[in-house]
């Protein structure tokens, strides 16, 4: 898959799957570390305000066995991870 043609999560609203490597595009990604699902950070609620129901993403760590790089295996959207509010 070439960068031209590569999936990404940007102006989706959604979430892709990380199947090849972001850098060599090696399919050969090993799981490291899983970390559970995570919230995006940048929502603040105000104090004292009720809980939320808030969607969470797998953090799992990856490792290529070709350029070694480590890297998450979700890109979700910029849209979703920074809002304007």
């Amino acid at each position: 898959m070439s960068a031209t043609t590569q999936i990404t999560a940007a102006g989706t609203g959604s979430s892709v799957v990380v199947t090849r490597c972001q850098v060599c595009e090696s399919p050969d990604l090993r799981p490291i570390l899983f970390l559970g699902y995570l919230p995006p950070v940048n929502q603040l609620r105000a104090i004292g305000s009720a809980p939320e129901e808030q969607p969470s993403y797998p953090a799992l760590l990856l490792l290529c066995a070709r350029c070694r790089l480590l890297q998450l295996g979700l890109i979700v959207d910029p849209a979703i991870l920074f809002p304007p509010d």
